[in-house]
């Protein structure tokens, strides 16, 4: 028996005037050039746990287990409203018993330090970070931004950025000189170097964002632009989060390459 057509066919185009993606699907065509398998598309919005062993879980946790004091690397990338809500969960996490450093940039260390919470700097600077964004409203890149030399300057502080993640899991404090080892990593997805760390490490890792991000057929990636009447709506949505990522990681993966095998030790990733 023949299988039936398994692959989705698109196409994509950058919207000069926002630098958002347009993305457009053919569900019902074979694309010969860049399949994704339909069957590996899964909304992470739907839990593999049901309701009801959720509750049988809780009833079986005891009140009184001890979780042990963990030195937790907050690893955030991005502006102040960025950096905001995570000093509140670094405050709850340090009440609970945890070491917590937040790891952000050189700006906001007196915002961090003045919230009682370890701090560490990362490079990149937001006010460099909120005009690429503002000027291209995305990660691609517009016409005027690559005659003008942003893009160069974007892959080298991306470069610096992820150097200074590993850093902050390793180094000692830069004003006390407190010795700090990351135990668990919780970071938010433009920092990048979050789950190579994490890897090289063997910590666990929680990525966190402001913003919606992780695949769901409630609506498409906020850095798309999608064609809504081409195709079902909710499948359409979900595509939209695995070709996002696909981009992403074309125009990224040399510099997290590098990362990998220079700074970390460890083998450089395909995109297959």
């Amino acid at each position: 028996d023949k299988k039936p057509n398994d692959i989705l066919d698109y196409k994509v185009s950058v919207d000069d005037a926002d630098g958002r993606i347009d993305v457009m699907f053919n569900p019902k065509r074979k694309s010969k050039t860049s399949p994704i398998p339909l069957s590996s598309l899964k909304d992470s919005s739907q839990s593999i746990i049901q309701e009801n062993q959720i509750k049988e879980i809780k009833e079986n946790i005891d009140d009184d287990l001890l979780v042990p004091r963990l030195a937790i690397v907050i690893l955030i990338v991005g502006t102040r409203g960025d950096v905001q809500p995570f000093i509140a969960l670094g405050q709850a996490l340090r009440t609970m018993g945890h070491r917590v450093r937040l790891a952000t940039h050189e700006t906001f260390r007196s915002f961090v330090r003045g919230n009682n919470l370890e701090f560490y700097p990362l490079a990149g600077d937001p006010a460099d970070l909120m005009s690429f964004m503002v000027k291209n409203a995305g990660i691609i890149p517009s016409l005027s931004s690559i005659i003008e030399g942003d893009v160069g300057k974007k892959r080298r502080s991306l470069a610096d950025i992820l150097a200074s993640t590993w850093q902050a899991c390793i180094a000692n404090d830069d004003e006390t000189n407190a010795p700090f080892i990351a135990e668990a990593i919780i970071a938010n997805p433009p920092s990048f170097g979050h789950i190579h760390c994490a890897e090289k490490l063997q910590i666990p890792l929680h990525i966190m964002f402001t913003m919606p991000w992780s695949p769901t057929i409630a609506f498409p990636h906020p850095l798309s632009n999608i064609e809504s009447s081409i195709g079902p709506k909710h499948k359409i949505n979900l595509y939209s989060y695995d070709v996002i990522e696909m981009l992403t990681w074309t125009g990224l993966r040399d510099i997290m390459n590098d990362f990998r095998k220079k700074t970390l030790g460890l083998r450089e990733l395909h995109i297959r």
